[in-house]
């Protein structure tokens, strides 16, 4: 799948207040972008992960690893 594709399932997962499925998408989108070669589009994906990872579950130091991701 797309980089575009997983980064709207994970939103949509997010709507819905499915986290844990929601970062998962966004792992997997952050990876697609990567490979497809869109550095600004899997930076984003890294931000919102870290976001999560920080703000909804209270992993600081994993959401700095996410936030500094290229």
């Amino acid at each position: 799948m797309s980089g575009e594709v997983l980064e709207n399932l994970a939103r949509t997962l997010h709507l819905q207040f499915d986290y844990p499925g929601s970062m998962k998408a966004y792992e997997r989108a952050y990876t697609a972008y990567r490979r497809e070669g869109n550095v600004a589009a899997a930076a984003r994906a890294a931000r919102t992960l870290g976001w999560f990872h920080g703000s909804v579950y209270g992993e600081w130091a994993v959401h700095r690893g996410w936030s500094v991701a290229p």
